[in-house]
Formats: structure tokens, C-alpha cells, sequence
């Protein structure tokens, strides 16, 4: 997706400007995006909002939601209120950040409610001993740390070797200032290469273990970029080219870090930053933007704001490993993940109650249709002003199950619209071989063609699904076209 270029440009890079709940598919072609599935059979409850998911991982995992003044622990789709009494501040924006440490879950919260732990067994939630109440913990060599408190917000506060009921906030703690006027507070830290990196509006750090005393030093990575979300930040795993690397959103673009560089990876939606219609980010809430991975398929989601609303309407989701953006309609308030049968999954929760799995086999956001587009610029195939005459649009389609494409256009400035059909049988999903025979042959692909037989000086496209349970992969278009008299076809 690109926003930015000119259509020109665009065109010779094969972007689409507007791509809504599709993604570029590891195994080739524009896939519609996969669904949401419901934790559980019911809502926690329909006013409830997600505000933290966690699964402590030990022997036996425990996985955990927080929605609005309750903790909650998973029992087998259930969820039992563990709160016990601690308090935990009911508001929409109060998003807690967990750690492991010591087998604890850690909790703490924007709001800087005492800081929360679990030991995943059956008793109810307790504060943490002595553990002073920021905004982020983390851990970094068997310490916890403790950052942005009320009291001292660009303080990080750490933790005796394993020990996350002993401080000694007189001595044990490192003071981010860029510079001597900088009085900005720690808006987020994330662990990267056995450090944390911290990030303030303006500015990065990086904290590393000395292996004296101190035991923790930092030194600054950046003074003009800095981390507008705690809860953007990720930890991307090697992918392709690109080494391990930190991804996160700033105030005017996504940046990533590699190694002690940092650059900038949303240029082609920048547009989104301006805070003009139809490009428009909230930017009063760009602290509220979460962010989750799904390793399987190169995707990193960070959910966000539009307009001028209060709640997160829309997520911006990265290819990184094309990187190649795309965005989603998904309601998020918060992400999560959660191991399932030994494999990784994607979970995140809404304003109305519900913990969601993102589900590659499902095809519904939580039971419910959603529309999936790809919306291109305008084609001039090199010149602006010798007509053309095109007869029929040729797409190739993977042949999985049968469902409908709606393709609109438009002609100079007159709009039409047909539908391609796909009637193909039914297939596994995204299977293209099968481990054990002697087959490896490759994605079966369906050809379809639609008449246009219009003559214009440039066309524009959009196409659209909008079927609950269907799934379409699209890998080429095309144009069967003939030019009109002294037009030469380069």
C-alpha cells in the first residue's frame, strides 16, 4: 500500500494505494486477511474493556486478561475473576504491560496502579511487595525494572538479583535525560539483543549490564527520534534480509532499530500523520497505539485511532519481511499471545468483553462478515492523453473454494462494475503440496476475465469481497486491450 507517490510511481512499484483487511501472502499473491475467532463462547461482558492479555509461560501456561476493574485467568474457555484485592483502576486506557519474573506474572499499568503479580496457580492476584508503582517493567539479567513513576517519570527503578520484593530506590536506578532541559518523561522500553531499549518522545537508549557496579549503564541512541507507544514496540525475529530488529511508531512514522540504527519503515503511509482528511491518524492518542506479531506470516499489527474518535477503529499491519504495509478495520484495545499445541497465535481484546484468537483458518472477524479491498491508481500505461481501448480484465486467482469478486472501475470519470466468479471446488487452504508424495507441483490457479470494452485515457480499479467464510488469493491482473490508431504498445 502507498499513499504517498505519485500514481506514476506507484504503478512501476505494483502498489495498490489503499489495501483494507488483505495482506501479501508468504507463498505468493494479495490474500485476503484471516479473521478472529472468540476465546471464549461468551463476552466477559458487553462494556468490558480488554485491557491487558497475557499467558505466563511455566509448566503448566497460564493465560490472562485484565477488563476493566477485574484479572482474570483462563479456565479451559472460562474465565475466573482472580482480582482478589488489588485494585485495578476500570478505564479504557488503563493498558498494563506484563514480565516474567521469578515465574511470577508482573503487572503494571499506565494509570501506575500498585503493580500486580500471579503465580499462575488457583489463588487470586496480589500487589508486589515494596515494588514501586510505574507506568512499564521489564527484565533485564535477573532484575525487574520498574519505570515512570509518578514521583520520578524519567527514573527506571531495578530490582535485587531475583528478587522483586527488595528496592533500594535511593541508589538502584538510572535517570534517562538527553539533555540538560529535557524533561520529558519514559514513554516506553522494550527488551532487544540482551538490553532494553528505552524510548522518550524525542529520544532512545539502550541499557546494558556491566557486570560491576553499577550493575547498569545506558547511553543515548537517538536525541531527534524518540517512542510515542510503549505498546508499539516489538521485537521482530531475523526475517529475510533483515537481521533481529526493534519496530515501534514515533510521532510522525514507524521507525525500526537496527543494531544502534535507527530509520524510518512508513514512508508510503505518512500521509497517515498529517492529521488532514482522508489520511488521519489521532495523534492525541498515539500513546494508546498496541501492537502484536504473528511470526508465521511476516505480520506485524499496531492498532490505532482515526479522526477524532476515542477508541482504537483501525490497524496498521506490516509485511516485514516485503515491507509492505496494509491496514484492518479490527477493533483492538489490546494484543496478546498465547501458545496453542505448541504453536504461536495472535490474540487480542476488544471494548465489549471479548479475548480474540486471529485464526489463519478462519475467514469471519468474530462471526461476522468484513470487507476486504484493493484499491488502485489510476492507469495511464505511460501517457496521459492518447486514448485507449480495453477490452477485458484478466485476473489469476487461487482455485480454493468458490466465491464472487466484485471488480468497480472507472473510465476517465464514469463508473461501472462487474463480478468475476470463482466456481472451483473446495481445497485446503494454502496448501501447495503435500509432505509424503510425489507431487510437488505448485498453487492450481483459476483464470477469470471480465468485460470492460470501454475506450478512456485511464482506468482506475477496485476490487472487493465481502462474504462471511470465504478466502480469495489474487496473483495477477492484467488488461486485453487494443490501442487505437498511431498508439504504439511499449
Amino acid at each position: 500500500m502507498n499513499v504517498v507517490d505519485t500514481p506514476d510511481i506507484i504503478t512501476q512499484k505494483g502498489q495498490a494505494t489503499y489495501i483494507l483487511n488483505c495482506y501479501n501472502h508468504p507463498e505468493g499473491g494479495i490474500a485476503k486477511l484471516f479473521g478472529r475467532s472468540k476465546h471464549n463462547s461468551s463476552a466477559i461482558g458487553s462494556d468490558d474493556e480488554i485491557t491487558g492479555i497475557y499467558e505466563l509461560d511455566i509448566t503448566t501456561p497460564a493465560f490472562f486478561c485484565i477488563a476493566e476493574s477485574k484479572f482474570y485467568k483462563d479456565n479451559n474457555g472460562t474465565w475466573e475473576d482472580k482480582t482478589g484485592g488489588v485494585s485495578i483502576t476500570d478505564s479504557a486506557n488503563n493498558l498494563w504491560t506484563f514480565s516474567k519474573f521469578q515465574d511470577y506474572l508482573i503487572g503494571t499499568c499506565l494509570l501506575r496502579d500498585s503493580a500486580i503479580e500471579h503465580d499462575g496457580g488457583s489463588g487470586n492476584a496480589t500487589n508486589v511487595s515494596n515494588m514501586p508503582a510505574g507506568k512499564f517493567n521489564a527484565v533485564l539479567k535477573n532484575r525487574l525494572f520498574s519505570l515512570n513513576t509518578a514521583a520520578q517519570p524519567k527514573l527506571a527503578y531495578w530490582s535485587g538479583i531475583n528478587d522483586r520484593t527488595f528496592w533500594d530506590i535511593t541508589n538502584d536506578y538510572l535517570n534517562f535525560k538527553a539533555s540538560e532541559s529535557d524533561d520529558k518523561p519514559i514513554s516506553g522500553v522494550c527488551e532487544h539483543l540482551n538490553t532494553l531499549v528505552v524510548g522518550k518522545e524525542d529520544s532512545i537508549f539502550r541499557v546494558y549490564h556491566t557486570g560491576t557496579t553499577p550493575p547498569f549503564k545506558y547511553y543515548c541512541i537517538s536525541r531527534k527520534t524518540g517512542v510515542m507507544s510503549h505498546f508499539s514496540m516489538q521485537n521482530i525475529p531475523p526475517c529475510g534480509a533483515y537481521p533481529e530488529r526493534l519496530i515501534w511508531i514515533g510521532r510522525d512514522n514507524f521507525y525500526q532499530l537496527i543494531g544502534d540504527t535507527v530509520t524510518s519503515i512508513g514512508d508510503d503511509i505518512k500521509a497517515f500523520f498529517s492529521e488532514g482528511a482522508p489520511f488521519q491518524i489521532n495523534l492525541n492518542r498515539l500513546q494508546y497505539c498496541v501492537s502484536g506479531i504473528i511470526k508465521e506470516k511476516n505480520l506485524y499489527w499496531c492498532a490505532f485511532t482515526s479522526g477524532s474518535g476515542s477508541t482504537n477503529d483501525y490497524c496498521f499491519i506490516l509485511d516485514y519481511k516485503n515491507m509492505q504495509w496494509c491496514i484492518s478495520d479490527f477493533v483492538v484495545n489490546s494484543f496478546g499471545k498465547r501458545k496453542v499445541s505448541g504453536r504461536e497465535y495472535l490474540y487480542s481484546g476488544n471494548y465489549t468483553g471479548t479475548v480474540c484468537k486471529h485464526d489463519t483458518s478462519v475467514y469471519n472477524n468474530l462471526g461476522a462478515a468484513y470487507t476486504s479491498q484493493m484499491y488502485f491508481p489510476w492507469l495511464d500505461f505511460g501517457d496521459t492523453q492518447l486514448e485507449k481501448q480495453i477490452k477485458y480484465l484478466i485476473a489469476l486467482f487461487d482455485a480454493v473454494g468458490n466465491y464472487d469478486i466484485t471488480v468497480e472501475y472507472r473510465t476517465n470519470l464514469e463508473t461501472d462494475n462487474f463480478t468475476l466468479s470463482m466456481v472451483t471446488g473446495v481445497d485446503l487452504l494454502g496448501i501447495d503440496f503435500v509432505l509424503g508424495t510425489s507431487t510437488l507441483g505448485g498453487v492450481d490457479v483459476v483464470e477469470r476475465s471480465g468485460e470492460i470494452n470501454k475506450r478512456m485515457k485511464r482506468i482506475q480499479l477496485l476490487i472487493s469481497h465481502s462474504t462471511v467464510d470465504e478466502y480469495f488469493r489474487l496473483y495477477a491482473l492484467g488488461f486485453l486491450w487494443r490501442p487505437m490508431k498511431g498508439y504504439r504498445i511499449e
